[in-house]
């Protein structure tokens, strides 16, 4: 049985799966560049993790012994602390990576740190599970179990890439290994009580360089994906490649896929698009006509590279620095690195379409005289970042002079789109229709109910659009009879297709429905009536695979605020709403419960009343019936400290799959 603490983080992966990509993202820098602190010396290659249950960061850097800052929602120290001893025990621990899960902790969330640790001759992958709030859970763990006699450490240079599985509730590590014998890429399991589950796979063996790992999950294959670069010395060339490995049994699913080959190629990174259901994959790449980061996209089901190799920054990159992150609050990718011309002591940010897509040549990101005086030579180095979902923003994070971590916070939201695809050209007189349908697209997974748009004007019409109905049908692919899903409603405005045509008349060209269809493969088919022919005369179609509803619940707790200290009669407030339901908000009920965090058993505040006004909310998701999704209730509860966490149900999935936590301290 999942824990409430599951279900935040279900929730979260849901509502992300169902948010449509945005055409095009823009990102802005969001307040002052600040200073996080630090205590290694000196400081270097910091990571950072975000903890969606309780909305803050932790960061880790480290040479010589690692630590961790946490950090709240507003980028405010709460807490450092020690996380490997290195030196201060003997050793020598650097070069740290971090990722979160909810599962921890019996659903408390927390972190798994790996770095390098050096012993004797070489340097052994190591790890260690944390709370929420930087306890430790376990003592160092061995991961890289086959790191003993010379030649089969790891390279330190390089973080120990990881990434979690919220299905199996296993976290992945890559790290490049055999240093100075193979040096290939490697990888182990580790579950959340801290046992490695499998000894260290290698991809790939031979003389060769693999290195720069790194690693994503995806969740609706429950697989995680490996990224790597590469050099063969007998060709004298670099290459990209990406590897799948089923998640719950660590085995490799099909063989290296190459994404290029070239004269350099360094520092991939990989993140997964729930909403498209692809990889996007960047990297350094150098070639006889200069060096850029380079870009492709993969097909999340089966590994397929579905775009061709694309410049994706020709303004800021660099060797050494390279990390994006996906945000399901805004639905693109930001793109960290180093600066460049006067202002290449600072950090820069590329944005990132949902598709993988540039969205612009990119900004300077850091604003170092924000939190000290630039001197000649100096720097900000290795940047990492992490996106929050639920405020829709990133957090980068720095080694600035190698002295100190600084922070910097981004903003991105949807811009621009539209259009009306392949537009065609115009064509001679006489009756001369043209239509085109914008979506559903071909190749589209659509669920039950879903929507057909697109235009059709028939050129020869002497005034008007020339089309007076357009009717849409369903033929399925198994050769049943054909659906009739409708006649679309006419005149939706289309200025792209009057300035194309250079006809003023059609600019209310569009048309669009709502259909519903059982789950299938259909050629979605629309017919365009012209005024000038009297006929339907001319049609465009889209194959479509209809699958069923998936949930997506959103919900947020307004009152008690996290951390509030209240009396023991309270209110709770919020709203709440499954985005995937075909009617309504998609939320029946919505349940209250305390869990004392001194123990013992939750303590029911009672149920809400649902279905309040909430017009913001219907504004956000795009439709006025989750407007209708507020909650409220009035509970009471003796005096301690709980996590409140609010359950919603969902009319889609029938159950109570959603659900949001504040902790409060009763007085």
């Amino acid at each position: 049985m999942k824990t409430p603490r599951t279900w935040i983080a279900l929730a979260i992966l849901a509502a992300a799966a169902a948010l449509p990509a945005p055409a095009a993202a823009q990102a802005s820098r969001t307040g002052p560049t600040f200073r996080i602190g630090g205590s290694t010396s000196p400081i270097i290659l910091p990571d950072v993790a975000y903890d969606n249950l309780h909305d803050r960061y932790l960061v880790v850097s480290g040479n010589g012994f690692i630590e961790g800052q946490l950090l709240d929602a507003a980028g405010n120290r709460l807490n450092a602390f020690p996380i490997a001893a290195g030196f201060l025990a003997g050793g020598h621990s650097q070069t740290p990576r971090v990722a979160f899960s909810a599962d921890l902790n019996g659903g408390q969330g927390g972190y798994l740190v790996t770095w390098h640790e050096s012993v004797g001759q070489i340097a052994q992958v190591r790890g260690k599970l944390l709370s929420h709030d930087g306890g430790a859970l376990t003592g160092d763990i061995v991961i890289a179990l086959e790191a003993g006699p010379p030649g089969t450490g790891s390279n330190w240079t390089m973080g120990a890439a990881v990434a979690y599985s919220t299905t199996s509730r296993e976290f992945l590590v890559a790290w490049m290994g055999g240093y100075f014998t193979t040096q290939d890429i490697r990888y182990t399991r580790v579950n959340i009580a801290g046992t490695v589950l499998q000894a260290p796979v290698a991809i790939t063996g031979g003389p060769d360089w693999e290195r720069d790992p790194a690693v994503a999950y995806n969740p609706h294959q429950n697989e995680f994906y490996i990224t790597y670069a590469g050099y063969i010395d007998a060709g004298g060339f670099g290459y990209v490649n990406g590897q799948r490995i089923q998640a719950g049994t660590g085995s490799l699913v099909g063989g290296p896929v190459t994404f290029i080959q070239s004269v350099a190629t360094l520092i991939p990174h990989v993140d997964y698009n729930p909403v498209t259901q692809q990889y996007v994959v960047a990297w350094y790449n150098r070639s006889g006509g200069g060096a850029a980061f380079y870009g492709v996209t993969v097909r999340g089901s089966d590994g397929a590279v579905v775009s061709g190799v694309r410049v994706v920054s020709t303004r800021y990159f660099a060797y050494d620095a390279l990390d994006f992150a996906y945000n399901a609050g805004s639905g693109d990718f930001l793109l960290v690195t180093h600066g460049a011309g006067v202002q290449d002591y600072e950090d820069a940010a590329i944005p990132i379409n949902a598709d993988g897509s540039p969205y612009d040549n990119g900004f300077i990101l850091t604003n170092t005289p924000d939190v000290r005086a630039v001197v000649a030579g100096d720097g900000n180095f290795n940047p990492r970042v992490v996106a929050s979902a639920a405020r829709g923003r990133y957090l980068t994070v720095t080694a600035s002079r190698f002295a100190a971590i600084h922070g910097q916070f981004a903003t991105s939201s949807a811009a621009g789109g539209g259009g009306g695809g392949a537009t065609p050209p115009p064509a001679p007189a006489g009756s001369n229709p043209k239509m085109f349908l914008d979506v559903p697209g071909p190749g589209s997974l659509v669920q039950t109910s879903f929507g057909v748009s697109g235009w059709a004007v028939d050129l020869s019409a002497p005034s008007g659009t020339g089309v007076a109905t357009v009717h849409v049908w369903a033929f399925p692919t198994t050769g049943a009879p054909p659906i009739f899903l409708g006649a679309a409603n006419m005149g939706v405005g289309r200025p792209d297709i009057a300035a194309h045509f250079g006809n003023p008349a059609f600019a209310s060209a569009g048309f669009g429905l709502s259909a519903w269809l059982p789950p299938g493969s259909y050629d979605i088919r629309a017919y365009a009536f012209s005024t000038v022919s009297g006929s339907f005369n001319h049609s465009a179609s889209s194959r479509v695979t209809v699958v069923q509803p998936i949930s997506v619940p959103r919900m947020y707790i307004d009152a008690p605020a996290p951390n509030q200290t209240v009396t023991q009669f309270f209110s709770v407030s919020g709203w709440a709403i499954d985005a995937g339901a075909p009617s309504g908000c998609g939320v029946a009920v919505v349940h209250a419960w305390a869990y004392p965090l001194a123990g013992g058993n939750p303590v029911f505040v009672g149920a809400a009343a649902v279905g309040g006004y909430r017009p913001d909310v219907g504004g956000v998701f795009g439709h006025e019936r989750f407007a209708s999704s507020a909650y409220f209730l009035q509970g009471s509860l003796p005096p301690g400290e709980y996590n409140l966490v609010v359950f919603a149900f969902s009319t889609l999935a029938g159950t109570f799959n959603q659900a949001a936590v504040v902790h409060i301290r009763v007085v």
